[in-house]
């Protein structure tokens, strides 16, 4: 299948045209995975605040359960067992409270445990009132367990100290992101559901050591654990701060993912670009090489050159049109040597022709000398006898040459172009007396059979006599071929002959030659072109009788069948007679 040269080109700017989209998606990634990372950074910050927020709260209502608590512990109007049955129901009225321990005004402890009297303790002996001030965050127990622990002292008129531990001390993830909660000391408060320590401890480092001052921010975290994305805030009125991170791979994972991706499309894309550009580049060079070498080859005259792409394009086509080329060029080359050559002989011949009708006009003269001679002769001698009858021999052969060389000069003459009336039979009749003698030597005898006196055409008598010279010749040189050729016992007759037919005069010259073979036929008329042997004929011949009869406004046309003969017919326009037209 050929694929034109414009459909490779566009397949080549097509794949460039690919690459170009790449390398622009490639560039457009590292926008892309900024804004991503500035979206990580504004989710982390909002996650965080909103966590801190809740935080707040909840340390808030936790720290309210120890405000009551401290009044239960302070009351003076309560005993001692109510106190401790009432500190007892507000631990099972918080399903998430593990333990209390309430200090009152006069140093009496109070330590309720949610999950009775055998469960280990974490909660220590709040102290006096008065060794703690405000709201503190113990922090997690030592023993490891999942537990908050939170103490209050409290001064003025109900003086007390309240220490508690609480369940719920894991925070759970916000979507992406993992949530933390560290005391500004560093200390882990709520430690987030599922992130591993080494990040964990990333995070820690990272919050814990940041200026006091500074309430809230954002944080990117590498080294030997997962790369982190994140934002702190600050839990208000505690002394702790939150902190939410997303590993990094999670938020530009697809967007690396597509860099990546991109990068191996571009590469493909690359090659396969080059690739195909240097191997059409290639094709085309060298067959434009190959192009180019055979045409300098022509230029130079070498015209045999058959020219071999697989280029499957145009410049196959190119490559056969070039060869086809060479080929038409090296067969006009021949013909036109051919017709060189034949022109040559067609020039010696014309010299040849003046010649001879100089030479003719030269014999003339000694022959009218020795015509007077032999009529003198003859008065002296007498017309009798043998010497009488030697003489009128004499006499019939002189005036013989005499008429033969008179027709020479007569058609020799230069003056061919008048035209008018002209006894179509007298012409013929001159014509077949001129080649009647030649046509002897071949052995072919010439037949005739015209009226010499009222059939007239229009033309020029020199030029039509020259066709019928020309197609008797052809006809009487057909017939010798065939004899020469094993038909020695036939009889070979030339016919002249002429008639008026449909307001024209027609002759006709037949013979029962060769005839013309049909690959010949179709080129009879052309310059230089004959079917005869070599040094036989120049082919000019009939290509000059056409010019001559179509001149005339006549036409010329032939019959033929191959080893019987042919009939050349000429049509002329006729001329009728000044007394014919009277009668008419």
């Amino acid at each position: 299948m050929k694929i034109p040269l414009r459909y490779k080109f566009f397949l080549s700017s097509a794949l460039i045209a690919l690459l170009a989209v790449v390398l622009s998606y490639a560039f457009g990634s590292g926008y892309l995975i900024r804004d991503k990372e500035a979206y990580a950074f504004e989710t982390a910050a909002e996650a965080a605040e909103s966590h801190a927020r809740k935080i707040a709260d909840y340390l808030d209502a936790r720290f309210k359960v120890l405000d009551v608590a401290r009044g239960i512990a302070g009351s003076a109007s309560l005993g001692p067992e109510q106190k401790k049955d009432l500190v007892r129901a507000l631990v099972s009225a918080s399903p998430d409270m593990s333990e209390l321990s309430v200090t009152g005004p006069t140093g009496e402890i109070m330590r309720i445990t949610a999950g009775g009297a055998a469960a280990a303790r974490v909660c220590a002996a709040p102290g006096a009132p008065g060794e703690r001030r405000g709201r503190s965050i113990v922090g997690r127990p030592a023993d490891g367990r999942d537990l908050l622990v939170m103490s209050a002292a409290y001064e003025g008129e109900v003086r007390g100290a309240c220490m508690a531990a609480w369940a719920d001390a894991a925070l759970p993830p916000a979507g992406l992101f993992d949530v933390w909660v560290f005391r500004d000391d560093g200390h882990d408060l709520m430690p987030s559901v599922r992130s591993d320590e080494r990040a964990r401890e990333a995070v820690r480092r990272r919050v814990t050591q940041r200026p006091a001052a500074v309430r809230r921010g954002t944080f990117n975290l590498g080294g030997e654990g997962p790369r982190l994305i994140g934002a702190f805030s600050a839990v208000p009125g505690f002394g702790a701060v939150v902190a939410a991170a997303v590993p990094e791979e999670k938020v530009l994972g697809a967007v690396r993912d597509l860099e990546r991706n991109l990068a191996i499309v571009a590469a493909i894309a690359i090659a396969i670009a080059g690739l195909l550009s240097t191997v059409i580049a290639a094709r085309m060079t060298r067959s434009i090489a190959v192009l180019e070498n055979a045409a300098a080859e022509i230029s130079r005259g070498n015209f045999d050159q058959q020219i071999a792409l697989w280029s499957r394009d145009e410049l196959e086509d190119l490559a056969e049109a070039l060869s086809r080329m060479s080929t038409e060029l090296r067969a006009r080359e021949h013909a036109l040597k051919d017709a060189n050559v034949r022109l040559v002989q067609a020039e010696k011949l014309a010299a040849f022709g003046q010649l001879g009708a100089g030479i003719a006009h030269e014999i003339k003269n000694p022959l009218t000398g020795m015509l007077g001679y032999v009529q003198l002769s003859q008065r002296v001698a007498g017309r009798e006898g043998k010497v009488g009858e030697y003489l009128k021999t004499v006499e019939g052969e002189i005036l013989r040459c005499k008429g033969i060389i008179d027709d020479l000069l007569k058609f020799s003459r230069q003056d061919r172009s008048a035209k008018g009336p002209i006894v179509l039979g007298e012409v013929l009749a001159g014509a077949a007396k001129l080649v009647r003698h030649q046509l002897m030597l071949m052995g072919v005898e010439i037949g005739e059979s015209y009226d010499t006196g009222t059939l007239q055409a229009w033309g020029n008598a020199n030029q039509i006599q020259q066709v019928a010279l020309n197609l008797i010749l052809n006809a009487g040189q057909a017939c010798a071929a065939l004899k020469s050729g094993g038909a020695a016992q036939r009889k070979f007759r030339v016919d002249v002959s002429c008639r008026a037919e449909g307001g024209a005069a027609v002759f006709e010259i037949a013979d029962n030659g060769t005839g013309i073979p049909p690959a010949a036929a179709a080129r009879v008329f052309e310059p230089f072109f004959t079917t005869k042997p070599e040094g036989q004929g120049t082919g000019l011949g009939l290509s000059v009788s056409y010019g001559i009869i179509k001149e005339h406004q006549g036409e010329i046309t032939f019959e033929t069948r191959v080893g019987e003969g042919t009939t050349f017919r000429v049509r002329l326009p006729a001329v009728v007679p000044a007394s014919t037209a009277a009668n008419a």
